[in-house]
């Protein structure tokens, strides 16, 4: 069974889910974790179950996980009383947290103890390591009044974009109004750069051209519901892996 750990309120996560072989995908949801049964265990974590659509599962059946889930807000937590919601959503997380590292499936991607979707999980940490890399980037605004702290800028108007999935490039796509494939060869390896030194099992990159250079703009490590062409790449990829 593939697991797919999501927000309450995606709308597109039912739809995602059907893409996948007919029974093997499945939405999870804090509130699944809340209302079923759940047992996990450690040590002895090869025990565990928890409750997928009524049915109890063990862990060793889950085949693999398409994290899209990148925090737990406590707006996600709405059946709790209000006043607990900040408390649980951290209770949410850690547990999360745990079960996703524990699993023996392939996870993408994979978290760590800051973020449910790994350690660069933030704007600033992505504008760090791009740095070490020797990787230019643009100037980045972040909106402190935004608790997803997520970048205050626009899509660059001048750009192109890589998706790289398991240190290989998956799809290439230019601005619709300039041609920029001079800039491809660069791009893809700036984007298997980025993915490689953050543990990024699935990476998409922005990059915006401006004076004979390309920039880092904008990243994403939540895969594309809509990339038929990469959820084709994620089934194969778990087929091969159980």
């Amino acid at each position: 069974m593939i697991l797919i750990p999501v927000s309450c309120y995606n709308k597109e996560a039912a739809t995602f889910a059907k893409k996948f072989p007919k029974g093997t995908a499945s939405i999870f949801t804090c509130a699944d974790l809340a209302e079923q049964s759940t047992s996990l265990y450690y040590p002895g974590f090869e025990k565990s179950t928890i409750t997928v659509e009524g049915v109890t599962v063990p862990v060793h059946a889950i085949t693999g996980v398409v994290n899209l889930l990148p925090m737990i807000l406590p707006e996600e937590l709405y059946f709790f009383p209000e006043e607990e919601r900040d408390y649980q959503s951290a209770e949410f997380h850690a547990l999360l947290t745990f079960f996703l590292d524990a699993l023996p499936c392939p996870v993408i991607n994979r978290p760590c103890g800051s973020a449910l979707t790994g350690a660069f999980s933030q704007p600033l940490h992505w504008v760090d390591l791009a740095h070490k890399l020797n990787i230019p980037t643009v100037h980045l605004m972040i909106d402190s009044d935004n608790r997803a702290n997520h970048v205050g800028v626009a899509k660059p108007r001048n750009h192109l974009e890589v998706v790289c999935f398991n240190q290989q490039i998956i799809s290439f796509s230019n601005d619709a109004e300039r041609n920029f494939t001079d800039y491809q060869t660069q791009a893809q390896e700036y984007t298997l750069q980025l993915a490689k030194h953050s543990g990024s099992a699935y990476l998409k990159v922005a990059f915006e051209v401006a004076e004979s250079q390309i920039s880092m703009a904008r990243t994403s490590i939540l895969p594309d519901m809509r990339n038929d062409h990469l959820i084709q790449h994620i089934i194969d990829y778990f087929q091969k892996a159980s």
